[in-house]
């Protein structure tokens, strides 16, 4: 019988699609996925602040610092103080970061073909709906209408 826990099934997709991804990716262009988010994202606002990347991507002030500092070391951006505050850094792509996001948009559309492969339109267009509306929904206040032991049944929902 198929596994039906919701939560526990998308934090182990998760997990499988970002360590088989970060191994792919590092074999063939040597960044990792939070590299190549980043590389898109910069790519799309290039100039950006360092906040900006952050809320982009969804990491948090102290992941966004390191990751920067690696990319910048890599040579795949560069950062230049922000002449409005000099306190802050605006984020540039370089040739060679965009030479690997160029090059890795091809293994991204092969990637979502893969995930793809095996289900109708209709049925994608379901899973998008859903990957959608539950990224809405934790992007809200999703977790605030939620008891201290789970839902508001007395905490004897299903598990995880």
């Amino acid at each position: 019988m198929d596994d039906k826990r919701l939560f526990y099934l998308i934090h182990r997709v998760h997990g499988k699609l970002i360590h088989g991804l970060d191994q792919f990716l590092w074999d063939r262009l040597q960044v990792t996925s939070a590299q190549l988010m980043a590389l898109f994202y910069i790519r799309d606002h290039d100039g950006c602040l360092l906040k900006d990347l952050g809320e982009g991507i969804q990491l948090k002030s102290s992941g966004i610092t390191g990751l920067v500092r690696r990319m910048e070391k890599n040579g795949l951006i560069s950062r230049k103080t922000c002449p409005h505050d000099g306190r802050g850094f605006r984020i540039y792509i370089s040739p060679e970061g965009e030479r690997i996001a160029s090059g890795a948009m091809p293994m991204v559309a092969a990637l979502n073909g893969m995930i793809h492969e095996g289900f109708s339109v209709e049925e994608m267009e379901t899973v998008f709906r859903f990957l959608n509306t539950l990224l809405e929904r934790v992007s809200g206040d999703l977790f605030s209408g939620l008891g201290q032991g789970g839902q508001d049944n007395g905490g004897s929902g299903p598990a995880a």
